[in-house]
């Protein structure tokens, strides 16, 4: 069972900025544009933001849509995380970021504006390498920017996911639901 929650974020990571997707459809483009025209999908990251136990932000209770987007603001796709009943102790934005397969790195490091992180997984045979920035305020909005490299290539995909929080978890998600954008439930990050 750890390998398939091990794959999800890994498909998180890789749907988002490694294209493994297909082309984004005109629903994901509309949603884009509208994700991408409230000032770059994150507001400044507060000093007193409240933090889990092992220093990551803490997103507000609710249903978040994660979206993700091209260096050049292209729409790439989407899924919705329910966050919950203490569901951020558990799978934080850096769990998020740094749950796929075996990791042998994985830094983040406090900012001015956020965070920056570096993080080095690894899936089968397959090495997963990001590098980026964390900001947002976490109880609306937060934006990651990252570069990510994955072997055998050694070409780097850059690109953003934004999240923002669009209300309460529906009553059919409970907290730690990944949905993709069709509402159809990939798993539970928290093993419940």
């Amino acid at each position: 069972m750890r390998m398939s929650h091990a794959v999800l974020p890994m498909l998180f990571v890789c749907g988002f900025l490694a294209g493994c997707g297909g082309p984004p459809n005109a629903a994901d483009k509309s949603a884009a544009k509208d994700a991408s025209s409230d000032a770059g999908g994150a507001a400044a990251t507060p000093a007193n933001l409240a933090l889990t136990t092992a220093g990551a932000p803490q997103r507000r209770d609710g249903y978040w849509e994660m979206a993700s987007f091209t260096d050049t603001g292209s729409p790439m796709t989407k899924q919705f995380l329910c966050v919950g009943a203490g569901s951020e102790s558990k799978y934080s934005v850096f769990d998020q970021l740094a749950s796929a397969g075996e990791c042998s790195k994985k830094d983040f490091t406090r900012t001015a504006t956020g965070w920056t992180f570096e993080t080095r997984c690894k899936v089968m045979s397959y090495e997963t390498v990001q590098k980026g920035t964390i900001s947002g305020d976490f109880q609306q909005s937060y934006r990651i920017d990252q570069a990510v490299t994955q072997t055998p290539s050694t070409t780097e995909n850059k690109g953003s996911i934004r999240g923002k929080r669009i209300g309460d978890c529906p009553a059919k998600y409970k907290p730690g639901d990944l949905v993709d954008k069709d509402g159809d439930k990939l798993g539970n990050m928290l093993g419940a």
